[in-house]
């Protein structure tokens, strides 16, 4: 029950998240701090890399303290990004960072520039992100296939 309750919390979160969207504010950098959902500030504009690229990326990435790590990454076409996390089943507090991205030379990885803690490599596929390792390489192994986050 209490899974069920944090899911339509974050959904809930999310949905205010959207609804609330002020056009007109740019986008700044900011350190990954908790937050609520509300609170994290994402345009959606065109992107000259990849017009049809831009767009809400989620799903459950796997965590070594914690049941999941539930993930949402918004792509703007003006190269800013929102990425937006919860560790699932150890906390309600939603953390948050945004800033830029950068395309790696074959417009096939983006690079989430303000991110310096953690993975911030991410293979771009047809509506899905693929979390890269630390090194910018494919994640392999058994759990490989949960590293993808989809639009």
């Amino acid at each position: 029950m209490k899974k069920i309750i944090s899911a339509i919390t974050f959904a809930l979160s999310v949905f205010i998240f959207i609804s609330c969207h002020e056009s007109g504010k740019s986008s700044q950098s900011a350190t990954e701090q908790p937050t609520t959902a509300d609170s994290i500030y994402a345009t959606r504009h065109d992107s000259s890399s990849n017009s049809s690229f831009d767009g809400v990326y989620t799903g459950v990435l796997p965590c070594a303290d914690c049941k999941g790590l539930d993930t949402e990454i918004a792509i703007n076409k003006d190269n800013t990004y929102v990425k937006r996390t919860r560790h699932i089943g150890k906390s309600a507090t939603i953390y948050g960072v945004k800033g830029t991205f950068t395309w790696n030379s074959e417009h096939t990885i983006i690079l989430l520039s303000d991110i310096k803690e953690g993975p911030n490599q991410y293979l771009t596929g047809d509506y899905t992100l693929t979390q890269l390792d630390m090194a910018g390489k494919k994640i392999t192994g058994n759990l490989a296939d949960q590293y993808v986050l989809k639009k």
